[in-house]
C-alpha cells in the first residue's frame, strides 16, 4: 500500500470477493453423520470472513475521516466522526462487561 503496487480500492474489492466466499463455507453442507459438514470449513470460513471484514472497516474509516470535514459543523465533521467512533467503542465494551 505504501509503494502502490496495489490499489486501495483493488484491495478493497479483493478481500470483499474473498470474504464472499468465505461466507459459502458457513453453509452447511449436510455432513455424513447429520452435523456441519466439517469444523475444519466453519473453522476457515470464521477466519477468513472475520479477518476480511476487520481490515474492510478499518480501510471504511479511513476513508471517512479522510472525507471528514474539519472545522465545519455539519454531521461530517471530523470531530463528530471521532466522537461517534468513541460511543460506538464504549458501547460495545460496556455490552461486554455485562
Amino acid at each position: 500500500l505504501l509503494r502502490k503496487q496495489v490499489s486501495d480500492f483493488s484491495l478493497m474489492i479483493g478481500m470483499a470477493m474473498i470474504s464472499i466466499s468465505g461466507a459459502v463455507l458457513f453453509v452447511d453442507f449436510g455432513g455424513a453423520t447429520g452435523g456441519h459438514s466439517s469444523p475444519w470449513l466453519l473453522m476457515l470460513a470464521d477466519v477468513t470472513v472475520y479477518s476480511c471484514m476487520f481490515q474492510l472497516t478499518a480501510f471504511m474509516e479511513g476513508i471517512a475521516t479522510e472525507a471528514a470535514l474539519p472545522g465545519s459543523t455539519s454531521y461530517c465533521s471530523l470531530e463528530i466522526l471521532v466522537t461517534k467512533q468513541v460511543i460506538r467503542i464504549d458501547t460495545h465494551v460496556s455490552k461486554a462487561t455485562l
